[in-house]
């Protein structure tokens, strides 16, 4: 299943096991010997919320969350009947999450989750350092659509209202200081 192109392979933890989901993610995202994907993504039992996701990389590393594969999360949850809630409660290695589904003729059409501040001091996001690319020091919005538009912008729109980017060091100081609203990633599964 994929969320905007995000493709991971689900397993149903309810009623089957991962006895080592790093070797399991490794092997099965494999795009030449393996289904092929981004990574692997447990849906489990849950003592604080709906469900849990357990999300494992291609590479076998363990990640708090992904925005794209919570919603598919909520979605298989829903259309399976792990959960009927809604909005439901997601536990992630970033937390609970809440998702706001919206059902046609019972199933889930589409998924907006409240994913909260994003982190943007680079000294309190999760990430090995080592693999930084000299120069890129903060992140700023990514203008919406319209906004692009009254820019006189070509081509596609670089992305919806609420996503970031990397910036560099030529970004002005007042660009580089944004405090940005809570997030929210919205589409359908």
């Amino acid at each position: 299943m994929h969320g905007i192109g995000n493709d991971y392979v689900y397993v149903n933890g309810f009623v089957e096991k991962v006895a080592d989901p790093v070797q399991t993610a490794k092997k099965i995202a494999d795009r030449h010997f393996g289904v092929g994907g981004d990574g692997l993504i447990l849906i489990l039992p849950s003592q604080k919320a709906d469900v849990r996701m357990r999300m494992f990389n291609a590479d076998g590393s363990e990640s708090e969350m992904c925005g794209n594969g919570v919603r598919c999360v909520a979605k298989y949850a829903y259309d399976h009947g792990l959960s009927k809630n809604n909005p439901m409660k997601v536990e992630t290695g970033r937390g609970v999450l809440t998702l706001d589904l919206k059902i046609a003729e019972d199933k889930v059409s589409s998924v907006t989750v409240r994913m909260g501040e994003p982190i943007l001091a680079l000294e309190e996001i999760p990430v090995d350092r080592s693999k930084l690319v000299k120069g890129i020091v903060a992140a700023e919005p990514v203008a919406p659509p319209a906004a692009n538009a009254e820019r006189g912008a070509t081509g596609p729109p670089a992305a919806a209202a609420g996503r970031w980017r990397l910036a560099d060091r030529r970004a002005s100081p007042a660009a580089r200081s944004r405090t940005p609203a809570p997030t929210l990633a919205r589409a359908a599964c």
